[in-house]
């Protein structure tokens, strides 16, 4: 319990000789002497809280008072006497205690020490204290001496019994609340300086993620006797607990910085009807408590492990598993007993089939125009829909290539949508279509864009390679000995195609620069499982797939010297990976051997060398939906496809 704290303490000195001065000692100007009188008035516990330039406390029962002589560092006074109620030169008041004491000292320079004692006769407690008091004696004037008594801090506290805050990587400004008290228990409040500073320090940090405003505290900062300091933590450092100590002579206290420590701290991605569902790990150092998990409304739930979202023991770890379940965008909370709370961003994407007026489709092509319509090549004809109208539906608008067919379908370096197949198609204005036909020598099958600003399409099972420019003409080249299939381009403007074949380890996949064909194209040939669907990754990487064999061509770009590294992911029995796409940092494929078609998501970066193994989540469509040959990225990362009847959306978390 604080008590008000407060006193006038004054030293007056004047010429003359006044009343009842008590025994002097010797003079040290040939025995002339001047009256010193103390006058101290002591606040009574009920006392109202003013403030006067001078600390004292109201258990205070005796004051002791040493003078030296800095002239001769000869003791001119040490005398003690009581402050109570009946004490001689003593008068109580309604609030106060009003004493008066008389000395004698010669004209000189002296210093000071006065005591504060918590019992009569200097006996007790010291509860406060002013030391080196300067002073001088005059003959003939008023002499007083203007000091302060300090309190002397003999406990020290911190308001808060823990500080906490997340690990987010962010800078955090916390603040903590000292006081202290003297030995009455009284909190030490201004006018004044401790009598011995409060020194805080910092251990349990090696990477030094924390931080104070200050590392002395002179006096209490505010009226009620608190002073306030900030501790900034540096959550990009690590840090798992630490100590804050503050300490005042003998008297000492600490306080522990214990940050919500949690994993992974990003985003979070998850999709419905994944087959392995995300964690998050939480801890915090010393803490017992359970968690509050909050936020998640009805895009996830949440089970803990240990079930009480509690840790078992003190500071032990909480896995939280997300289970999603809906569509939809959130902000996940942990929260401990104390407030403290992390927030882990959420997002949950997940399959959204629509029906179209079409049946007994055949999509081998899809890409999206200059506007974001998406463009699907359905043999004989070609659709185009605006994915933003789909609601449980897509309205397709078909354009017909009467007798040709078409395989795939591009948006072109002109802006304009191309498609390939038994000719090449260019169209324009497309309120109905423009139709513009050219003539290949051979029938087309794949096409890509490359860096010579011209399409290149494929021929599937035949052993060339078309140049198709944006005036029409087409330029066949042989590609020998290979039979090109799937194309891609990578970054640095090279073409990669795949070849039909079984992943016996004898095919392989061939690349070519544009700048290299004249009546062929120079061919530089990697040794790999053969592949179906290929894909430039957003890291540069060319990937290609042939059933459960996943193939990365490193470095990016490359015609020679190039190495191919085959990886295997977990996947249904019989799957005939076909279609391969790269959105965002995952690779995207599809099994077209099952009905219903299954989708998977393969994370590159779980790719080991050691295993050969890549990590693999697997999404099986709805019932019935069938004939995923290809798919296309929109400029939100969501993934269309179109199957036999039916749009296929895997909508981005």
């Amino acid at each position: 319990m604080r008590t008000r704290l407060c006193a006038a303490l004054a030293l007056l000195l004047a010429a003359g000789c006044a009343r009842g001065p008590q025994a002097l000692p010797t003079a040290p100007s040939g025995g002339v002497t001047a009256t010193a009188t103390m006058h101290l008035v002591i606040p009574l516990a009920n006392a109202p809280a003013s403030r006067r330039p001078a600390y004292i406390s109201t258990q205070t029962q005796s004051i002791g008072l040493t003078v030296v002589s800095t002239t001769t560092s000869i003791t001119a006074l040490n005398s003690t006497f009581n402050v109570t109620p009946g004490s001689a030169g003593c008068t109580t008041g309604t609030t106060t205690i009003t004493c008066t004491e008389s000395y004698a000292l010669g004209p000189d320079s002296y210093q000071a020490t006065i005591t504060a004692y918590s019992s009569t006769a200097g006996g007790g407690s010291v509860l406060s204290k002013a030391t080196n008091v300067a002073f001088t004696v005059q003959l003939g004037v008023a002499n007083a001496i203007p000091f302060t008594l300090l309190g002397l801090p003999n406990s020290v506290a911190f308001a808060q019994s823990v500080l906490s805050a997340p690990a987010d990587g962010a800078m955090h400004h916390l603040t903590l609340t000292l006081s202290s008290t003297d030995a009455s228990g009284n909190t030490i409040v201004p006018p004044g300086n401790y009598n011995t500073p409060i020194s805080l320090s910092i251990s349990g940090d090696p990477n030094g993620a924390l931080s104070l405003s200050t590392s002395t505290i002179a006096a209490p900062a505010n009226a009620s006797g608190t002073t306030s300091v900030t501790v900034t933590y540096d959550a990009s450092k690590s840090l798992t607990s630490a100590t804050i100590t503050a300490t005042s002579g003998s008297a000492t206290t600490a306080v522990n910085v214990n940050p919500l420590v949690y994993t992974p701290t990003s985003s979070h991605a998850m999709y419905v009807g994944q087959t392995i569902d995300p964690t998050v790990t939480v801890s915090e150092a010393h803490y017992s408590g359970a968690f509050t998990i909050a936020g998640l409304s009805s895009t996830a739930t949440t089970s803990c492990v240990p079930v009480s979202c509690a840790p078992s023991s003190a500071g032990g770890s909480v896995v939280i598993t997300l289970s999603p379940s809906a569509i939809g965008q959130a902000t996940m909370t942990v929260t401990d007993t104390a407030g403290t709370q992390a927030s882990v961003s959420v997002g949950v994407g997940g399959l959204k089939t629509y029906t179209t007026s079409q049946s007994g489709l055949t999509i081998t092509g899809i890409a999206l125009d200059s506007s974001g319509n998406i463009w699907l090549a359905g043999r004989g004809t070609l659709y185009d829909f605006n994915p933003n109208t789909c609601t449980t539906s897509c309205a397709l608008t078909s354009t017909s290539l009467g007798t040709e067919t078409a395989s795939d379908v591009i948006l072109g370096p002109d802006g304009k949508m191309w498609a390939v197949g038994s000719k090449v198609e260019q169209l324009t204005g497309c309120s109905p279509c423009t139709i513009t036909t050219y003539a290949p020598p051979t029938a087309l099958y794949q096409a890509a864009i490359g860096a010579d600003g011209n399409i290149w399409a494929t021929s599937q099972f035949l052993t060339s390679v078309d140049r198709i420019t944006t005036s029409g003409t087409i330029t066949s080249f042989t590609a020998t000995p290979s039979p090109t299939n799937f194309i891609t381009a990578s970054p640095s403007g090279v073409l990669y195609y795949t070849i039909e074949g079984a992943p016996d380890g004898a095919s392989h996949l061939d690349a070519f620069t544009p700048s290299s064909c004249s009546s062929t194209c120079t061919i530089s040939t990697n040794s790999a499982p053969a592949g179906n669907g290929i894909t430039s990754a957003p890291n540069g990487l060319i990937w290609y797939v042939s059933g459960t064999y996943l193939t990365e061509i490193s470095p990016a770009g490359c015609t020679s010297a190039c190495t191919a590294t085959t990886y295997t992911f977990t996947a249904v029995s019989g799957v005939n990976g076909s279609p391969i796409t790269a959105a965002g940092s995952y690779l995207w494929t599809n099994d077209v051997s099952h009905s219903p078609n299954v989708l998977y998501r393969i994370d590159p970066s779980s790719c080991s060398t050691t295993t050969s193994t890549c990590t693999s989540i697997s999404f099986a469509l709805p019932s019935g939906v069938s004939g995923v040959y290809k798919m296309a990225v929109d400029s939100s990362g969501n993934i269309w496809a179109g199957t036999t009847s039916d749009i296929v959306e895997m909508v981005a978390p």
